[in-house]
């Protein structure tokens, strides 16, 4: 019978050895998740901010993108009315010089004139 005794004893003994280690670290593990909270708070934190900065970024971006297409817009009508604009030079030049032939050649014609008439 002390035999029985001796090992119920030892039984519960190791029994209850297992139960305080295990709570002993259950208990270091709770201390240092709250050691950890304020860096997780902070990182959750830091982690909101740069979410923030990211969508304040990609709205930029979407900005300077639209801003670009209506910029490439502009552009390609100015080349536009630029090809326009020299035709049209091109056009008056012709148009000048051929002027200036006619008026040179009424000047010879004014000339010869006179000098019939004069």
């Amino acid at each position: 019978m002390d035999m029985i005794i001796w090992e119920y004893n030892y039984l519960l003994g190791t029994q209850l050895e297992e139960q305080r280690k295990y709570y002993e670290d259950k208990l270091a593990s709770l201390k240092k998740n709250k050691e950890d909270s304020p860096r997780l708070r902070q990182n959750e934190e830091r982690i909101k901010q740069l979410k923030l900065e990211r969508e304040e970024l990609l709205s930029k971006i979407d900005e300077q993108g639209k801003d670009s297409k209506s910029f490439c817009k502009r552009i390609k009508i100015v080349r536009d009315k630029n090809v326009s604009l020299k035709s049209e030079n091109e056009q008056l030049r012709i148009f000048n010089q051929s002027i200036q032939e006619n008026l040179h050649h009424f000047d010879k014609v004014i000339v010869t004139f006179d000098s019939e008439c004069g």
